[in-house]
């Protein structure tokens, strides 16, 4: 059924927020989106866990400050980067169907067996970490070389309260959030 398009039915952003976006658009660093970076990602992921992998950008949202344990989901797969030499962290979500999807495609499995409410076990988090560290090499070799950056995986986190302990969640926040195919599954990827 087809409904009349209604501006009023956009939702409202602030100036400050579309300044924001703007300015972090212009001065993001192009890399990771040039063409024949996916294909890098795809070929460092791919043969690890014998399956299609693709990624898409989505779009940008602002977090408000004290918003992130709002938009966060628990049991959650979230990975805190370091940004050395820069004191400011990252945070990688990954929705947990698609962790635990990659974690039994590089051991092995069907993947028939996930259940994405349930957290991960520090087993299989060491095992996601190999996945993570795969993808960081890649983002290292461009973005990082490009920015003068180090990409560092400070820890994997599957609950908020976890994650306080390196990771503030009481500041505003721009995300950036992907599209993430694995096989025939999609799950979302976010980089806060």
């Amino acid at each position: 059924k087809l409904r009349k398009f209604r501006w009023s039915a956009l939702p409202r952003i602030s100036r400050l927020q579309a300044r924001v976006i703007n300015t972090l658009l212009t001065h993001f660093p192009q890399t990771p989106f040039e063409r024949g970076f996916k294909d890098k990602l795809r070929n460092a992921l791919e043969p690890i866990l014998h399956a299609d992998v693709d990624v898409w950008f989505d779009g940008v949202k602002i977090i408000d400050a004290g918003a992130l344990p709002r938009v966060l989901a628990e049991p959650c797969c979230a990975a805190v980067l370091g940004l050395v030499p820069r004191t400011e962290k990252g945070l990688v979500e990954i929705d947990l169907g698609s962790a635990q999807l990659a974690i039994d495609k590089l051991l092995g499995g069907s993947a028939e067996d996930s259940d994405a409410h349930r957290p991960l076990s520090e087993i299989e988090e060491g095992v996601f970490s190999f996945v993570l560290l795969k993808a960081l090499a890649v983002v290292q070799e461009s973005f990082g070389s490009e920015r003068q950056i180090g990409l560092k995986l400070e820890g994997l986190h599957g609950t908020l309260e976890s994650l306080q302990a390196r990771f503030s969640v009481d500041e505003p926040l721009v995300c950036l959030s992907f599209k993430l195919f694995i096989d025939k599954r999609v799950g979302s990827l976010r980089l806060y």
